[in-house]
């Protein structure tokens, strides 16, 4: 028996002692030849000798069966496995759940496992979660630490159980106990040692570590895991990992798509096609993902899916082609996968697009919200709400919210407070501070905007802190022309022109006529009308009348205006008898603010809609 730190010599010799064990009748070292030919531990692979030993043993297990005695479950179990993978026959499903069956309810632990997967996964039986619940349940009540992190997963994810994150820990530890268990007795195998890593690298049952998950990624691969070999390359190629080896981890990643590794070979093209890890090379990206997707067979619907949002996108200089976005995204959808339902809502909903169809979205839109996602519940929202159907958009933006997306709390918390019921402001701005605590810049202008209307000392407050985050953090000029507002109310004139400055510097045309008319107040008239002919030159109404009277009216005139002026910046634009008397010289322009705010917003989406790509290449086993 080899172990996880054996030499290519100890195999070696592993090989001779299986032999010698085969050749007295032994029926599992017969089958550890097959295991071992299949591999190429051994410095080749024999695909060959490795079916020859694979039936060998499975002719022998069914030999013995009948007369087993205490045995019998076992045997059973080996058959069962063998048919399942096809080792030594060619792969039968069927056979593979009675062998199952008759082994499990005889209580062997790894034969109940076993049928609990195939109810699970709808494998040679129709899919059933609580069978297969039950069957991991029993399995698991004798120790199989597999059955465990099944049930860790159904927890976790809520399937055929109510989700329980609490049960779903205890589980996951149970598991991770058990592999460790297994591990300390020489009886880890390449795929536990993946396993674990995963473990470790999610943090599942313990505290997230990448040091041990690469350790154990490597265990694996050196055993020719095609996950682990996955796993690892990946690491390897990362510019984040300080062990960096593009040219090593590339081996490994080609090594595990060689073994059939569907997930190695989709996150590698994308690589090929971002260029993030690897010279970029386009056309050998695409071509990867369109071996898997066009497959007549057994297409790989994640491959697909990262086709058509690569085609709708239009990044990394793939031409926009929606007709190859709506094929791919179709495909992917027939083939079962769910999260094309969000692609197929975007296409559709794309009104620049000769396949806009809004109802058609808003249907996929649903499927997708229905199963829980974020994004999809907050582009149902954003839908009524250009609907003017404030209700049924909150509904979405509150539930994605709920989920934990930013734009959505933005939006259900701005609903809240236009909507002025005083039992909704508070939800209200309990949302806004959940964009905020996300650094989300519209959140903070929004909440700083709504305080300084008040007149109190907690909502001033409340209103500098959140604009001085908006104003300095994110430079926002509406912020900074807004806190100049509110410190020029508190008569603290320096700190008033202070923001007037930046906002003015930053090209707000609100800014720039408070600011002139601030150095006006001082007598820096010459300052102040290059300040206020800027906000005219750039089409500012209201600096155009006053333009228009600085040509007019003679100094003391301008003193007495911008007098009038601080009064209106002071008290708020509700003074519209003063606003009449000076020609609106301060009327608030707030679709300037609202602008800017909708143009954060589509920034912030399309960082959004580019990561998801990226985050999607790949999908964890």
């Amino acid at each position: 028996m080899y172990k996880k730190d054996s030499s290519a010599e100890d195999i070696k010799r592993a090989a001779v002692l299986y032999k010698s064990e085969a050749a007295k009748g032994n029926l599992l070292a017969v089958f550890d030849l097959g295991k071992l030919y299949a591999s190429d531990l051994l410095q080749r692979k024999d695909d060959e000798l490795s079916a020859k030993y694979y039936k060998q043993a499975l002719d022998g297990f069914l030999k013995i069966e009948p007369t087993a005695g205490d045995m019998t479950a076992y045997i059973q179990y080996r058959i069962g496995k063998m048919y399942c993978y096809g080792l030594g026959t060619e792969k039968d499903l069927k056979q593979a759940f009675d062998w199952f069956s008759k082994s499990a309810v005889k209580g062997n632990k790894f034969a109940q496992f076993s049928l609990a997967n195939m109810y699970y996964y709808g494998n040679g039986v129709e899919k059933d979660l609580s069978e297969a619940f039950r069957w991991y349940s029993n399995a698991d009540k004798q120790g199989q630490p597999y059955a465990a992190y099944a049930i860790a997963q159904m927890y976790s994810n809520g399937e055929g159980v109510a989700a329980d994150k609490d049960l779903a820990h205890i589980y996951y530890q149970k598991a991770l106990n058990g592999f460790l268990d297994l591990e300390n007795k020489d009886r880890a195998d390449d795929n536990l040692f993946y396993k674990i890593g995963m473990m470790y690298k999610n943090g599942l049952g313990t505290e997230k570590d990448i040091a041990k998950a690469v350790d154990y990624f490597k265990r694996s691969a050196l055993m020719d895991n095609k996950n682990g070999l996955y796993e690892y390359g990946k690491t390897l190629i990362s510019s984040d990992y300080e062990k960096r080896d593009v040219e090593k981890g590339s081996s490994y990643l080609r090594k595990a798509i060689e073994y059939g590794n569907i997930n190695a070979k989709r996150f590698y093209a994308m690589q090929y096609i971002s260029g993030e890890n690897i010279d970029q090379d386009i056309d050998t990206g695409l071509k990867m993902l369109h071996e898997e997707a066009d497959k007549n067979e057994a297409a790989d619907t994640h491959s697909a899916l990262c086709l058509g949002r690569l085609y709708f996108k239009n990044d990394y200089g793939i031409p926009l082609d929606i007709d190859k976005a709506e094929y791919y995204a179709i495909r992917a959808e027939k083939g079962g996968n769910e999260a094309a339902w969000y692609l197929l809502g975007k296409i559709y909903s794309d009104s620049n697009s000769n396949k806009y169809d809004i109802e058609k979205a808003i249907t996929y839109f649903k499927k997708s919200a229905k199963c829980g996602d974020p994004n999809a519940q907050y582009q149902l929202g954003k839908i009524y709400l250009s609907a003017d159907d404030k209700r049924t958009a909150y509904q979405y933006f509150k539930q994605s919210a709920e989920n934990g997306n930013t734009f959505a709390a933005y939006y259900a918390g701005r609903i809240l407070l236009d909507n002025n019921a005083s039992a909704d402001i508070k939800t209200g701005i309990e949302f806004l501070q959940q964009a905020a605590l996300d650094n989300f810049d519209p959140a903070f202008f929004f909440l700083g905007r709504y305080y300084s209307k008040f007149d109190d000392t907690d909502s001033r407050s409340k209103a500098k802190y959140y604009l001085e985050k908006s104003a300095t953090e994110h430079n926002n000029s509406n912020s900074q022309y807004l806190l100049g507002k509110v410190y020029l109310s508190e008569n603290k004139t320096d700190r008033a022109m202070e923001y007037f400055k930046m906002s003015a510097e930053r090209g707000n045309q609100n800014g720039q006529i408070a600011y002139a008319l601030m150095l006006y107040k001082q007598g820096q008239r010459m300052a102040a009308t290059l300040w206020i002919k800027n906000a005219a030159d750039n089409g500012n109404k209201t600096a155009k009348k006053i333009m228009r009277q600085f040509d007019k009216q003679r100094t003391y005139a301008v003193v007495r205006s911008a007098n009038i002026a601080q009064t209106v910046i002071s008290k708020g634009i509700s003074q519209s008898s003063v606003l009449k008397r000076t020609n609106n010289m301060l009327r608030s322009t707030l679709k300037s603010e609202e602008a800017r705010t909708a143009r954060l917003m589509r920034e912030f989406e399309k960082d959004q809609e580019k990561q998801k790509i990226q985050n999607n290449s790949s999908v964890s086993l």
